[in-house]
C-alpha cells in the first residue's frame, strides 16, 4: 500500500479490502482486485481516524491533496474507471485514454462528496499537484501524452549517484534529462549519507505566481525511482533543502503559512524523519524575521547557518547562526566569516567543517562560487574564487558537496551543447521561460588544489 502524507490527511492507493470505511463517511464499494482512491483523516493516528473509498469499477490512484479555508478536502489523481462517479452539474469528460484526471471535493468529515469531476483526452492524464488559492480557485497540474504507460519507459538507473559516470576536473551536466532538464533547476541536489535518496528543487510559474517544488528520488533494490514530489512540498515557494548532520531532519525555506502567520516572505522550516518517510513540517519560529530566510546549512558542530535578505535579491544579505540546545534554539546571531564579502550567500559546509563554499558577486557583477578554508589555528582564510575551471562568465551558484566529499554539485546558467536536456520523466510543472539553468558536478579535488599552505593540516 503506497502512502503519501499531507498535513493531517493521508492519501493512499489500495487493493486491500481490509481497509474499512469509518461510520458516516462516503461508502463507495471497493471492487475486487483493483486499486481505489482512499482518503483518511487522522484525528489521533493511534486510534481515531476517518477513512473512505471512492472510485469506479476500475483503478484509481491519489497523488495530491489540498484544504480550503473551511477545511474541505480536495484530492486529485487518475482514474481508469469508465464509470467513475461524477456529481450532477460538474464537468464530465468522456473516457477516452487509458487514464483520466479526477478531482474530488469532500466536506471536512468525509461524509459528503461536494463535487467530483473527470478530465481527459485521447491519451493518458495524471494529476500531480492541486493548489487552492485565496480567491477560491483550484489549480490542477499534471502530465499528459501517455504519461502512465510511459512511466515504464523511465530509464533504469542503478548505482551511486543515479548510475552516472563520475566526472573528473571538468564540470559536466549531472543526470541530463533526470535532474538537469529544460525546467529551471534552481538548486544543487543533496544526497542522503547512504546515497539512497536525493532531493532537488525546480522553480516554475502558474500565471503570475512563482512556485518552488522539492522533488525526491529513492534507490530501492539497487534501482532508482523516477522523481516524485517530496511529501512535504508541492504547493508553495519552497527553497533549497539540506540535511541535518544526523540526517534525521531536513531544513528548507518556504513561503507557506502555519496558521498564525501569513505566507509571503520566506521562512525557515524543518521536517523530521518518520520511518522511511517524513513527518509534518514545522516553522522555526525563533529563527525567522520579517526578512527572507533561506539556504540553511548545518556545520560539523551542529550550528545552523542561513541567509537573510531584507528584500528579494538583496545585494547585501546577512548570515545568521543558532544552535539547538536541550531542544531550544539559542538567540540568533549575525556572523561574518570574511571581510569584503557583503554579497556572500548560499553557504554550505564540508562534512569535516574545514571548508565553506558559497556564492558571491564579483567586482565585474558576475555571480561566482568561492571557497573559504579553515586555517590550522581555527580562523578562516580569505575567500578564494573557484576559478575558471568551475566558474564561467555566466551565473554559477548554490554549491553543494556529496556526503562522501568526492564531488561538488552546483547550478550554472552557462550555455551547453544540449540546449537544456529534455526531461525523460513526467512532471506537472511549467517551464520558467525567464531563466534556465542546469545542475553540474565535478571532482572535489578541484577544491582541494586551491587549499592554502596554512590550511593543509586542517582537512
Amino acid at each position: 500500500m503506497k502512502t503519501v502524507k499531507a498535513i493531517v490527511i493521508a492519501l493512499l492507493m489500495s487493493a486491500s479490502a481490509s481497509i474499512v470505511n469509518t461510520q458516516e463517511t462516503i461508502d463507495s464499494a471497493h471492487p475486487q482486485n483493483t486499486r481505489s482512491a482512499v482518503n483518511e483523516k487522522l484525528k489521533d493516528p493511534a486510534r481515531n481516524y476517518l477513512a473512505t473509498y471512492f472510485g469506479g469499477s476500475g483503478e484509481e490512484g491519489c497523488w495530491t491533496i489540498a484544504l480550503d479555508d473551511e477545511e474541505n478536502v480536495y484530492i486529485a489523481g487518475y482514474t481508469r474507471s469508465n464509470d467513475f462517479p461524477v456529481t450532477q452539474g460538474s464537468y464530465k469528460g468522456a473516457p477516452k485514454g487509458k487514464a483520466d484526471v479526477f478531482v474530488i471535493k469532500f466536506d471536512r468529515d468525509l461524509r459528503t462528496v461536494l463535487a467530483s469531476t473527470r478530465i481527459g483526452g485521447d491519451e493518458d492524464e495524471l494529476a500531480h499537484s492541486i493548489i487552492y488559492d485565496k480567491k477560491g480557485y483550484i489549480y490542477v497540474v499534471g502530465a499528459l501524452s501517455n504519461s502512465l504507460s510511459q512511466q515504464s519507459d523511465f530509464p533504469k538507473l542503478a548505482g551511486p549517484y543515479l548510475g552516472q559516470k563520475p566526472p573528473w576536473m571538468t564540470p559536466e551536466i549531472f543526470a541530463p534529462g533526470i535532474i538537469s532538464t529544460e525546467l529551471h533547476d534552481d538548486a544543487a541536489p543533496i544526497f542522503s549519507p547512504d546515497g539512497n535518496e536525493v532531493y532537488f528543487r525546480i522553480v516554475y510559474k502558474i500565471e503570475e505566481t512563482n512556485y518552488g517544488t522539492i522533488f525526491m528520488m529513492r534507490q530501492e533494490n539497487g534501482v532508482w525511482s523516477s522523481p516524485k514530489v517530496a511529501p512535504f512540498s508541492g504547493q508553495y515557494m519552497d527553497g533549497s533543502v539540506t540535511f541535518s548532520k544526523d540526517f534525521q531532519k531536513l531544513y528548507f525555506g518556504s513561503t507557506r503559512s502555519d496558521g498564525d502567520k501569513l505566507s509571503g516572505d520566506m521562512d525557515l522550516w524543518e521536517v523530521n524523519r518518520v520511518g522511511s518517510g517524513w513527518g509534518k513540517p514545522s516553522r522555526l519560529r525563533e529563527l525567522n524575521s520579517e526578512g527572507n530566510e533561506s539556504y540553511p546549512s548545518e556545520s560539523s558542530d551542529r550550528a545552523l547557518y542561513w541567509t537573510v535578505e531584507a528584500k528579494k535579491n538583496d545585494p547585501k544579505p546577512e548570515i545568521f547562526r543558532s544552535r539547538r540546545i536541550d531542544g531550544k534554539w539559542t538567540k540568533r546571531e549575525r556572523v561574518n566569516f570574511f571581510s569584503d564579502s557583503d554579497s556572500a550567500r548560499n553557504f554550505v559546509f564540508a562534512p569535516d567543517g574545514s571548508i565553506i563554499l558559497f556564492t558571491m558577486w564579483t567586482p565585474d557583477h558576475d555571480v561566482d562560487m568561492f571557497a573559504g578554508f579553515k586555517r590550522d589555528d581555527g580562523s578562516w582564510g580569505d575567500p578564494i574564487n573557484l576559478g575558471p575551471a568551475v566558474n564561467s562568465s555566466h551565473m554559477d551558484k548554490c554549491p553543494s558537496l556529496s556526503p562522501d566529499r568526492k564531488f561538488l554539485f552546483f547550478v550554472s546558467s552557462r550555455p551547453n551543447g544540449n540546449k537544456n536536456p529534455q526531461k525523460v520523466w513526467h512532471s506537472p510543472f511549467l517551464k520558467n521561460s525567464n531563466f534556465s539553468a542546469d545542475v553540474y558536478w565535478v571532482s572535489s579535488k578541484i577544491i582541494d588544489e586551491l587549499r592554502p599552505k596554512e590550511s593543509k593540516n586542517n582537512r
